[in-house]
């Protein structure tokens, strides 16, 4: 029989409307700065594209949107301009009062 875990956690269960995805905003190879389960701050950056389109290397720094944590990222190294790169849950209600149907 296994026993309980010496300091237990708490989880907080949260909304559909406390997730915020972030999506590309240009095509190139993305990486990541922050791992999975980094907190991360609004306006701190946390990957990188790396554009392929420029005659140089250039790489374009992708801001967290919000404060949260970093729960997923994409499994493709290759995104183009609107691809989903990460998902942060947030205590911040990400979707306006009256901007969803309901049945």
């Amino acid at each position: 029989m296994s026993q309980a875990p010496q300091n237990p956690f708490k989880l907080k269960q949260l909304g559909v409307d406390q997730v915020k995805m972030v999506n590309a905003l240009m095509s190139g190879i993305v990486t990541y700065r922050s791992k999975l389960g980094d907190t991360l701050k609004a306006g701190a950056p946390f990957a990188d594209v790396v554009l392929l389109d420029s005659l140089t290397a250039q790489s374009i720094p992708i801001m967290a949107p919000c404060n949260g944590v970093l729960f997923s990222i994409t499994g493709h190294h290759f995104v183009t301009k609107g691809d989903t790169i990460a998902m942060l849950a947030t205590d911040e209600q990400q979707i306006k009062v009256g901007t969803q149907l309901a049945f």
